[in-house]
């Protein structure tokens, strides 16, 4: 890494005027050290709830204790997340939150039976509107809880399998945008985390359906996963049109394209959310961001091997299907490099 200021300071010895005074970067943790502190936040949080119970335990049934006590912890939590400090603070405000939010659900809780639609729906507005608080880390964690009660909130309408389709456009829509909106850069970067999460827990919860919330809500679903992959194709297209408009795709291109993606599609069929995973791997890959690649990789293992473990088939037809699978993405490659040679030099 270069030596900035011994560097102006040469080329000012050298009578070589510089337009600008060197000034530090600002300090930023690295992704792990935010995960951490998030985690260590949600602990905090519980142990603060605990605390609060324990000390308020009289009244702390109703639910304007309820309402009072959330209310209170979000606006302190607001009020120090607004400016960032440093890590320990960041920490705390961010336990404030998480408690605060907690206590407020609960008091729609009392209001609201959690097996009402309204409820999730309420929780889902109040997420959104947190993600106003300046803080990256935050920002990340209301968008998962958004994404997830949005989940909850659809498949309390039978509409499950659209919930994955829905955070899957949000996400698409801010990795998409990330890099044109250089102000709102970070704002989307957190959205995006906050979603990708999000759809890893309600693909989990889709495929892993014993004993998850999402079946345990007595809601015929009439939406199926041949729908929710119809929609994440057409998804898939609209990302693919965002990344090459300025490559101008031909005609033969764009049919072999959209030939892939609809094979994507049906495999996705066998190995649900495959084709979510390619997506967010492609969005990835577009913006240079390795975190995103780490979770698009993770789901995709997840999809492969949830598919290869669950006992709705026999293993032997799992493993042609996954060969199979495997053999006509490799032919696609060898395919598209054999029609269009001059672009894969």
């Amino acid at each position: 890494m270069t030596n900035q200021p011994l560097l102006h300071k040469t080329l000012r010895d050298a009578g070589i005027n510089i337009s600008h005074e060197y000034s530090s970067p600002a300090y930023e943790s690295p992704w792990f050290i935010k995960f951490l502190i998030g985690f260590s936040a949600w602990v905090a949080s519980w142990f603060l709830i605990g605390f609060v119970v324990l000390s308020l335990k009289p009244s702390i049934n109703s639910t304007e204790t309820f309402m009072a006590v959330g209310a209170v912890l979000l606006t302190v939590s607001s009020i120090i997340l607004y400016r960032p400090r440093n890590e320990f603070v960041d920490n705390l405000a961010l336990a404030f939150s998480l408690a605060g939010q907690i206590f407020l659900a609960f008091a729609l809780q009392t209001m609201l039976s959690w097996q009402n639609p309204e409820f999730w729906w309420a929780l889902t507005l109040m997420q959104l509107t947190l993600c106003a608080i300046p803080n990256f880390i935050h920002r990340v964690t209301v968008s998962a809880f958004a994404g997830i009660t949005l989940a909850i909130a659809l498949a309390h309408s039978g509409a499950a399998y659209i919930a994955t389709v829905l955070v899957l456009a949000m996400g698409a829509f801010t990795w998409s945008y990330e890099l044109k909106h250089k102000h709102w850069m970070r704002f989307y970067q957190a959205v995006g985390f906050g979603t990708a999460a999000a759809l890893l827990l309600i693909q989990y919860g889709l495929r892993f359906n014993a004993g998850t919330i999402f079946y345990a809500i007595p809601t015929q679903q009439w939406a199926t996963p041949a729908m929710g992959e119809l929609l994440t194709v057409f998804i898939a297209t609209a990302v693919l049109w965002h990344i090459t408009r300025r490559v101008q795709l031909s005609g033969n291109q764009w049919a072999f394209a959209l030939g892939v993606l609809a094979l994507l599609g049906v495999a996705s069929g066998f190995a649900y959310g495959l084709l979510q995973a390619t997506v967010l791997l492609v969005l990835g890959f577009y913006g240079g961001n390795r975190v995103l690649m780490g979770l698009a990789t993770l789901a995709l293992i997840a999809a492969i091997s949830s598919y290869y473990y669950l006992l709705d088939t026999t293993l032997l037809i799992k493993s042609a299907t996954l060969l199979a699978i495997g053999a006509v993405l490799l032919l696609t490659r060898v395919a598209y490099r054999r029609l269009w040679p001059e672009e894969n030099p």
